[in-house]
């Protein structure tokens, strides 16, 4: 069957090239391969999606300024796998709900392909967690046990693969917990993402099960410690050239070196305070200015040197437009806003660990 339909795929682009010559339409969805938090799409499919995941494909390629924009019609060859539905005259939501492949076709309003693309729908068979601090700063990498301060907040990037596969789209993620605080949280606006937040209201071992489109995927072993465990603090630093905005990172490290997550930090700059607490710092370079910035916990310092006038703190629990995995999608407005700011300032880059 799957050779069928990736004969239809091709038969497809076949049509497409003797009908439209050289069609200027594509699709694209909703789901970006670069957690920047940017607004732009990424003018492709994102595919293999994972299975259960709820997002959008649009036709782009056309002026929507012109006097009489085109209406697209989308079609799903299987609809038992892609399931397209509340559709505009641009583009469709989109439910995968079963594993296989689906052939999604654009017709303009005349009844003309103007773009097909075969897409692929696969159950995960395992979920890696990453610190979404470390995300920002670009230095991520999978967690095997989590290590949290009791009372604080920990925010884990959950992403889905089905062998060394990376699957797509959000919506998939749950969660239970022996002893644990938690929420699964979806971000949207082009960076469908699910998260997974952690807050321990107790000192101790507990454990947290991860499950992704129904299936289990694994137990995470979480410690909760007291702030006696913290050791040293360190930063994390982007390095980036001037007019670019900067992102530095806290962590707090017990006696053998493994982080503790959940710490906010008060931050100062050349020994003046800077408002709020957390675990972030944002600014923007600014190679005439040199400066000593601390982040600061429990009469624990670390220090590094930047090249800016002034900065912000910042949290990396704050995601911009999310959703609690029972809630209801946030609204736009203050939290659009919140994002948009934060797009300011989250940029690809390397990073270098300073103390």
């Amino acid at each position: 069957m799957n050779h069928l339909r990736a004969l239809a795929a091709s038969l497809a682009t076949l049509s497409l090239a003797f009908t439209t010559g050289c069609s200027r339409e594509y699709l694209y969805d909703d789901v970006d391969l670069v957690l920047d938090f940017d607004l732009t799409p990424s003018n492709e499919l994102a595919h293999p999606y994972v299975l259960g995941s709820k997002f959008a494909i649009h036709v782009g390629g056309f002026d929507r300024g012109g006097e009489n924009p085109p209406v697209y019609t989308l079609a799903s060859s299987a609809p038992s796998v892609i399931a397209l539905s509340a559709c505009t005259d641009s583009g469709c939501s989109v439910d995968a709900l079963a594993e296989g492949a689906a052939l999604v076709s654009a017709y303009d309003e005349h009844g003309e392909l103007v773009a097909a693309e075969e897409v692929t729908v696969l159950a995960p068979d395992r979920v890696e967690l990453s610190p979404h601090g470390r995300e920002i700063v670009k230095s991520s990498w999978p967690i095997s046990e989590a290590r949290i301060l009791v009372g604080g907040t920990a925010t884990y990037l959950a992403t889905c693969y089905r062998g060394e596969q990376r699957l797509n789209g959000n919506g998939v993620l749950a969660a239970t917990s022996d002893g644990v605080d938690l929420t699964v949280e979806r971000t949207f606006l082009f960076e469908n993402r699910d998260w997974l937040q952690l807050t321990p209201p107790h000192v101790g071992d507990f454990t947290v099960s991860v499950s992704a489109s129904g299936l289990p995927m694994r137990d995470l072993d979480v410690h909760v410690v007291d702030a006696d465990a913290v050791a040293s603090v360190e930063v994390i630093q982007e390095e980036l050239e001037d007019g670019d905005r900067v992102t530095v990172l806290g962590e707090a490290l017990d006696a053998e070196g493994r982080v503790v997550h959940g710490v906010q930090f008060s931050w100062d700059l050349d020994g003046d305070g800077q408002a709020g607490l957390g675990d972030l710092f944002r600014y923007e370079y600014s190679e005439e200015v040199e400066k000593l910035l601390g982040a600061e916990f429990d009469g624990l310092r670390g220090e590094t040197v930047i090249h800016a006038e002034r900065g912000i703190v910042a949290d990396s629990n704050a995601l911009g437009c999310s959703a609690s995995r029972f809630g209801a999608r946030a609204p736009l407005g203050g939290a659009a806003l919140t994002l948009a700011f934060a797009a300011l300032f989250v940029k690809r880059s390397r990073s270098r660990r300073t103390s």
